[in-house]
């Protein structure tokens, strides 16, 4: 009796059995009946392999070839002078050379009929994140996740967004130049974070991973400048030179008449000994204008930048004022 699929069979007393080409997708079992009425099924035999007939991956990731054709001999051969005799190669560290097709032969164990088929094999560029494994953060303080540097090796491409996620912390994606911030460091923020930086969307995403250890680090020295400015504020003024009071909190203990400088792109913008500093932002023709704060000797400097981007709307210059470059606030 020879079975194909499950719901179909037909009743044979040759001793060769013959299978119609369209049947050639099935799987096969034979039942023997002798003259007593005593049956036996045979194991069931493969007619085909199967797998995937396209592998999307990433250039650096491991290509591995597999159609679970079962007991046999395999030939393998593609792109790049590839060839195995393994019944599932790999290629490590695949990159754009390698895409296209493989064919493989199989010849199924107690079996005279060759099977060919093929895999369309398609690498995307992928990404590389290079990242510090640690990181010692000092209690209280604001800590800005360092940016990555976006350059391209052979067989990359560049990172388009960058995913955090860690203690506290629920993951978020943004822009690859855009880190985040976490404004006071606490026992709670210390721990493993996954750094992702990501290109393209859909099929065609390759990412790149790292984790990074933040440690608790206690100083009673440790001195800082934070600014805390909203992240998006418009100053209503339509004008250029508008006056702006620029909020800041220090940790740790200065120095009684500290000073601190507004500094800006194009030079120091106004002095202070506590905040907030009333700073004019100053006519400028560039589109945007990074403004920070440090101590007058420039030892302690603000992990964050304000940046003043300019607007023209209607014959009008709007300021608006934000935290960037190195901020986007994720827990406070």
């Amino acid at each position: 009796m020879l079975f194909r699929s499950v719901s179909q069979s037909r009743y044979l007393t040759d001793a060769k059995i013959s299978v119609p080409p369209s049947a050639t997708s099935y799987g096969f079992q034979v039942l023997i009946t002798n003259s007593d009425n005593c049956t036996f099924l045979t194991p069931k035999v493969e007619s085909v392999l199967k797998n995937d007939s396209e592998v999307v991956l990433c250039s650096g990731s491991t290509l591995v070839l597999n159609k679970n054709g079962g007991k046999g001999s395999y030939s393998w051969n593609g792109p790049n002078q590839f060839s195995s005799n393994l019944a599932s190669p790999s290629i490590p560290d695949i990159t754009k050379a390698a895409a296209g097709v493989y064919t493989v032969s199989f010849l199924q164990e107690n079996s005279t009929c060759k099977i060919v088929e093929t895999i369309n094999v398609v690498v995307n560029l992928g990404v590389k994140l290079q990242y510090p494994s640690s990181i010692e953060v000092v209690e209280n303080s604001q800590f800005v996740f360092p940016t990555i540097s976006n350059k391209t090796g052979p067989n990359q491409t560049f990172i388009e967004y960058i995913s955090y996620s860690g203690p506290d912390m629920y993951e978020r994606t943004l822009n690859w130049n855009y880190p985040v911030s976490i404004d006071h460091f606490e026992a709670k923020n210390a721990g493993t974070y996954t750094i992702k930086g990501i290109t393209g969307q859909g099929s065609s995403s390759c990412q790149s991973t790292a984790k990074v250890v933040l440690s608790l680090k206690k100083d009673a020295t440790y001195r800082g400048i934070v600014l805390d400015y909203p992240p998006l504020r418009i100053i209503e003024n339509s004008c250029p030179n508008t006056w702006v009071d620029l909020a800041f909190r220090i940790i740790g203990s200065f120095p009684v008449g500290t000073k601190f400088v507004v500094n800006s792109d194009v030079g120091i913008l106004g002095v202070g000994t506590s905040s907030p500093i009333k700073v004019k932002t100053p006519q400028y023709r560039t589109s945007s204008l990074d403004i920070w704060i440090s101590t007058e000797d420039g030892a302690i400097v603000s992990a964050k930048k304000v940046r003043i981007s300019t607007l023209r709307m209607k014959m009008k210059m709007l300021h608006f004022i934000q935290i960037m470059e190195y901020g986007v606030t994720i827990q406070s």
